[in-house]
């Protein structure tokens, strides 16, 4: 029952409903909407939200509540357990499911990135890309919605979890519609500079690719991700490291994401002039010969797509 008077939207996120309840207390104030604009306070932060609410709610036609913008991070990791039920929920605008989704992972990545990783964080990020190689599969606008909310700039995180996401869609393109390579894909993408973590910014460091290596084989990570975090700086011509491989003797994956580690770099360069297609034409002249030119043109094709 709502316990406070109407207030305004302003500083409010619409939130789907489904994935709210649980057995222990919300620790954020929960609204609901009562006019257009307006909104009233459905409980406060101490009070529990059980299965029972949200079906009472529903039953009234109530599918989406509203929350604080401080509250984000809370939120997201009171849903992050029912994800895919929320992703699932087509009664819900996909533009809002892209936005909880994004924030999840993004609740996620930080974490994973904060300290050396353990099997339980990892399971957390393998259950978020299993949610999201599902849900671009499903909905043909996630992927560009999901690339306008995720960050442009920022640290090891930040360019992590773009990374992951980035490889997820052309994965899709050059592997095809496998849930379960695209899920590969995704965390291979996460995890590729897993090596960096607790090290002193330094982008000349090459031992990152042996330490990100051994660390994935440690947590008995699957050996194509294990690779993609010791292969993703070699190139196809030879000019990479650590090994100075080439061709098809660099992992499909690792050339895959190597060259979405690159692209991301380039697009965020401020010196670089910015924008997709200058970071396409960038790679394209400055790179040339060193990337696998299948996957360069399905680079060009997903953001063409996508545009």
């Amino acid at each position: 029952m709502a316990t406070a008077t109407d207030t305004c939207l302003e500083g409010l996120t619409e939130v789907p409903l489904r994935g709210m309840s649980g057995q222990t207390p919300v620790g954020f104030p929960l609204y609901i909407q009562t006019a257009p604009g307006q909104v009233v306070l459905y409980q406060p932060s101490q009070r529990d939200f059980l299965p029972q609410h949200e079906d009472r709610l529903l039953a009234e036609g109530i599918d989406r509540l509203f929350i604080r913008e401080q509250d984000r991070r809370r939120y997201s990791r009171r849903v992050e357990r029912d994800l895919d039920r929320v992703l699932r929920d087509r009664s819900v605008s996909v533009e809002c499911r892209a936005a909880v989704l994004a924030g999840v992972a993004a609740e996620i990545t930080r974490d994973v990135f904060s300290i050396m990783p353990d099997r339980e964080e990892l399971g957390r990020a393998r259950q978020m890309m299993a949610s999201t190689s599902s849900m671009m599969i499903r909905e043909p606008r996630a992927f560009s919605l999901l690339r306008g909310l995720l960050a442009t700039d920022g640290g090891l995180a930040e360019h992590s979890l773009t990374v992951s996401m980035l490889s997820l869609g052309l994965a899709r393109i050059v592997c095809g519609e496998d849930p379960s390579v695209l899920l590969r894909a995704g965390l291979a993408g996460l995890l590729h500079d897993v090596g960096r973590i607790g090290q002193p910014h330094d982008p000349h460091d090459q031992e990152h690719a042996s330490r990100g290596y051994h660390l994935l084989r440690q947590l008995e990570l699957p050996q194509d991700i294990c690779d993609v975090a010791l292969l993703h700086h070699e190139r196809v011509d030879g000019s990479g490291y650590p090994d100075g491989l080439n061709g098809s003797g660099i992992p499909r994956l690792a050339r895959l994401v190597g060259l979405v580690d690159v692209f991301h770099h380039v697009y965020g360069d401020p010196a670089e002039g910015g924008g997709v297609f200058n970071a396409l034409r960038v790679i394209a002249q400055l790179h040339r010969g060193a990337f696998d030119p299948t996957i360069a043109s399905a680079l060009v094709q997903l953001f063409g797509a996508t545009r």
